[in-house]
């Protein structure tokens, strides 16, 4: 081999072992700026969906933080992130908390379930035929008016014996639920021991209020002497049978306007009307938000689909504005679900008891999200504290302690809550879908099996709900009461 090819030879090596050696030392930079490529993790979103507090414990020279923060569902060294903020201190995680783990097949069957609660429907050309459309045939009204008038009632508060409209300290409308009761709204008659009751004939009694509810705003009115001309109104039986822009009818006595009755279309489905009063923190779930004008008299009355059968019972409505407390187009009614529900203890025992789990909670929003390092398109009912001693304390982890004020804390989550992702095998979307579960299906001392998403495994959690604090005395007052 002549000079001259050595020389070329020992070059090309040379060279070769520089471009190695390069290498090595890119790589070696980028896993050491990357925690989870360097234990051979690849967490979704990566550290840039990681809260910055939870980045810095990281990072953090604790074995059992880093051989565990690519969890979904676990908050990582949040004791001493507490201790540097001069939080409260969390007690000791109960790891079991009397929770059993998915198996395999139950994991799969929870899967296909959110899969099929999630697929959106199948959309059909339009236009729709005339017996699909849900718009109802308009002509039908008269005979529709006709047909459930007798049933709707107004209700007169703080009457006289002779019944003068320039007596009535205030009224409302209302329906016979069967043959000698009448539903209201609790912020109409619930706090009167008798009120007026003026059929659509203009026949008038003295009805006695047996029992009201102000959770639900729902009251029952019994009348011994009902006229023979009457007629009890229908509640609808399936209430998953609505449908938005199915067309409705609100008869009532708005402005003390007797057999009124106006149209319109379900607006929505599913809104739950909130509370604001200092009387409950709860609100009604499922309520049916229509733009039928409804307005101040109206309250208590129905809302009828084009059969004739209640859907729900008109309470709320957004008002054009403060000063003017008439329909903006926007009206809540009461469901029927919750009537059926209601209705029938309100007659038998006065009240109704709900079933109260004592959590506090959310939907999953981006600062959940980041704080447990959840995939983006994690649902469910996120649990932001319990309270202490109450049903689900020592069963559910709040991602606050239960000793804690939350109205003084930030609203950005700092992980650690559970997340209920489905109630007795039904998934949850959100916070809201919990609510409705409990309220619409649970009852005080029933146990529900809630799959719960805990330190990244899918556990099966029994709570045993309680019953709501007698504390919704007084008429509700979120929106405008019409």
């Amino acid at each position: 081999m002549s000079r001259a090819e050595k020389v070329l030879m020992y070059g090309c090596g040379a060279l070769a072992l520089a471009i190695v050696g390069f290498a090595v030392f890119v790589g070696g930079a980028l896993v050491l700026r990357n925690p989870d490529l360097a234990a051979g993790r690849l967490v979704r979103g990566g550290t840039a969906r990681v809260a910055p507090a939870l980045r810095d414990d990281l990072t953090a020279d604790d074995a059992t933080t880093e051989a565990r923060a690519d969890v979904p569902g676990r908050a990582q060294s949040r004791a001493s992130g507490q201790a540097a903020r001069g939080d409260v201190e969390r007690p000791a995680r109960n790891a079991d908390r009397g929770s059993r783990a998915l198996s395999a097949a139950e994991s799969r069957r929870l899967d296909d379930a959110i899969a099929t609660k999630e697929a959106p429907p199948a959309l059909r050309a339009l236009p729709l035929p005339a017996t699909q459309s849900g718009l109802g045939d308009r002509s039908d009204l008269p005979a529709l008016f006709e047909a459930a008038n007798p049933g709707v009632v107004s209700i007169q508060i703080g009457m006289a014996a002779q019944f003068q409209a320039d007596q009535a300290a205030g009224e409302g409308s209302g329906f016979l639920i069967d043959e000698r009761h009448v539903v209201t709204n609790f912020h109409v008659a619930g706090q009167s021991e008798t009120v007026g009751v003026v059929f659509f004939d203009g026949t008038t009694r003295t009805g006695r209020v047996v029992g009201g509810d102000a959770y639900s705003d729902l009251a029952v009115i019994e009348v011994d002497d009902v006229p023979d001309n009457v007629r009890s109104l229908p509640l609808l039986r399936d209430f998953d049978t609505l449908r938005v822009g199915e067309s409705v009818v609100a008869i009532g006595n708005p402005f003390g306007l007797a057999n009124t009755m106006t149209a319109g279309i379900i607006s929505a489905l599913g809104r739950l009307i909130p509370d604001t009063s200092s009387a409950s923190r709860y609100g009604i779930p499922q309520a049916i938000q229509t733009d039928a004008p409804i307005n101040p008299g109206n309250s208590g009355g129905p809302l009828l689909n084009m059969r004739g059968e209640v859907i729900g019972v008109n309470a709320q409505i957004r008002p054009a504005s403060e000063t003017a407390p008439v329909n903006a187009g926007v009206g809540f009614a009461i469901p029927a679900s919750i009537v059926a529900r209601v209705a029938p203890a309100l007659i038998k025992d006065g009240r109704y008891r709900w079933p109260f789990l004592g959590v506090q909670g959310r939907g999953v929003t981006d600062d959940v999200v980041a704080a447990n390092r959840y995939p983006e398109d994690t649902k469910g009912a996120y649990i932001l504290q319990t309270i202490c001693g109450g049903p689900s304390d020592g069963a559910l982890e709040g991602d606050v302690p239960c000793n804690v004020d939350l109205s003084l804390r930030a609203a950005q989550a700092e992980g650690g809550g559970d997340l209920v992702i489905a109630v007795e095998g039904e998934p949850l979307s959100d916070f809201d879908d919990l609510l409705t579960y409990v309220a619409t299906e649970a009852s005080p001392g029933q146990t529900l099996e809630l799959t719960v998403l805990r330190d990244g495994e899918r556990v099966r959690v029994q709570v045993t709900p309680g019953e709501r604090p007698q504390d919704a005395g007084v008429p509700r007052q979120q929106l405008q009461q019409p």
